[in-house]
């Protein structure tokens, strides 16, 4: 029985499956051998629903085999070394067999062979043109190199540095070789940082450490530490007119001496402060699409770097303005579908700012679509 009679009226359970075993079923005929059966099923407690069997599986015991005979196995399309039944694994056989091979190789004697003899071999000439053996020389050892990368690593130990004005991938370069000599980067300047690698002169991040007393220093200052590998002073790659304090790990670069001309045009120099640009496009990120020449290119950089703007170099959410020379193209919609606040200006607008040194509206600069 698969339903109770609560189960058929209430239809509960209906997916039931149930196993029977070889006791349950009736014995005279599990005894013979079918080829074929026939299944009747009958449900009366409830005549208002349809019922059947799903599936219906029969199991059979194996045919018991003769020991003599070899069974093949298959596994897909492969086909198995057959095996006689008496060789049939059993717990504790296969260390039985290898144990009992280990006892015969042991019973086999070994051959020995006869060993040649040793003939004397004739003392050598002495020739006029005989070759005076090589001397071995030492292989360098790798303790010479660790000690190299460790002399390496130690170059720029105590110095805290922050990047200025550089992008990827000379931004990461700099970055990697400043770190594998032993210095510390900031991704933006503290007090803790000692030095500032800038790449121009006169930024609102070159004035905000000129006035904090800072080391400023060009990228050629870790460029030419890192080829040399050595510590090379600081001061021959200081970047504009600062104040660096009382700096007493280096030795002041020596000068020619001058004239008094000279003297007098050196002092009026370092007396003269440079102006202070503004920092027109502080929070404003940029990206040049299309062509540009060579030097449009470096100068919308400098630009852009001089005063506080962020020059991104793939589009992403961050970007405000897109610079380009470019007519509208179906591109510009479908970055517009992305972003919808972006705006594409022409490089004119950039040396409007420039000219009057103020954020200038952008709105007569843009490209218009056709």
């Amino acid at each position: 029985m698969f339903l109770s009679h609560d189960d058929a009226k209430a239809m509960t359970n209906p997916n039931k499956v149930r196993t029977f075993s070889k006791d349950q079923l009736n014995q005279a005929a599990v005894e013979q051998k079918w080829d074929r059966i026939k299944v009747v099923c009958t449900q009366p407690f409830n005549k208002h629903v349809q019922y059947g069997l799903a599936f219906i599986t029969l199991h059979s015991p194996e045919n018991k085999t003769d020991s003599g005979s070899s069974t093949a196995a298959h596994v897909g399309q492969f086909k198995l070394k057959p095996t006689p039944s008496d060789e049939t694994m059993k717990p504790g056989s296969l260390f039985a067999r290898r144990s009992s091979s280990k006892e015969a190789e042991a019973a086999v004697p070994e051959k020995k062979t006869p060993k040649a003899e040793k003939r004397p071999s004739p003392p050598p000439q002495s020739t006029s043109n005989s070759k005076k053996p090589k001397l071995d020389t030492p292989s360098p050892t790798p303790r010479a190199k660790s000690e190299t990368s460790s002399e390496l690593s130690d170059l720029l130990r105590g110095v805290v540095f922050a990047l200025s004005g550089f992008q990827n991938p000379l931004r990461g370069e700099l970055r990697d070789k400043a770190v594998a000599m032993g210095a510390k980067y900031r991704s933006d300047w503290s007090k803790e940082c000692t030095h500032l690698v800038c790449a121009f002169a006169n930024t609102p991040k070159f004035n905000q450490v000129h006035r904090a007393g800072g080391k400023i220093v060009s990228k050629q200052w870790i460029l030419d530490c890192h080829h040399k590998k050595k510590l090379v002073p600081w001061k021959t790659y200081q970047l504009g007119q600062q104040s660096s304090g009382s700096d007493t790990e280096e030795e002041p670069v020596a000068t020619e001496q001058q004239g008094p001309k000279g003297k007098a045009a050196s002092q009026e120099e370092e007396h003269d402060e440079l102006p202070v640009l503004p920092d027109l496009f502080q929070s404003k990120h940029f990206i040049l699409y299309g062509q540009f020449s060579d030097e449009q290119r470096r100068t919308l950089r400098r630009y852009i770097t001089a005063f506080d703007g962020t020059l991104e170099e793939y589009m992403g959410d961050r970007v405000q303005y897109v610079i380009t020379n470019e007519e509208w193209d179906s591109k510009f919609d479908e970055a517009l579908s992305e972003n919808a606040s972006l705006a594409f200006v022409k490089p004119s607008w950039i040396y409007a700012c420039n000219e009057k040194r103020k954020l200038v509206p952008f709105q007569p600069h843009v490209v218009v679509p056709k």
